[in-house]
């Protein structure tokens, strides 16, 4: 269901209390605990990042796996210097 499609503001609250959570970076655990799910997929289900969102998190993998390979390449450069 897409967010404020046929919800009551309870759910709609939901949404934002789960999406504002997940993106900030809070993991799954405490968010199910502040919504009082049980189960991952019901406190999931409340979860929509933003596009934007997705996309840093790609940049920042991106990030991460550009300096593992730099720094791979330095290493090797001074064994066989």
């Amino acid at each position: 269901m897409p967010f404020g499609d046929t919800c009551n503001k309870g759910e709609t609250v939901l949404f934002s209390i789960g999406t504002r959570l997940e993106m900030a970076g809070t993991d799954l655990k405490t968010i199910m605990e502040i919504l009082g799910h049980k189960n991952p997929s019901t406190a999931m289900r409340y979860q929509h990042p933003s596009p934007r969102h997705k996309l840093l998190a790609v940049k920042t993998l991106d990030k991460k796996t550009e300096k593992e390979l730099s720094e791979k390449v330095i290493n090797l450069e001074k064994k066989y210097s």
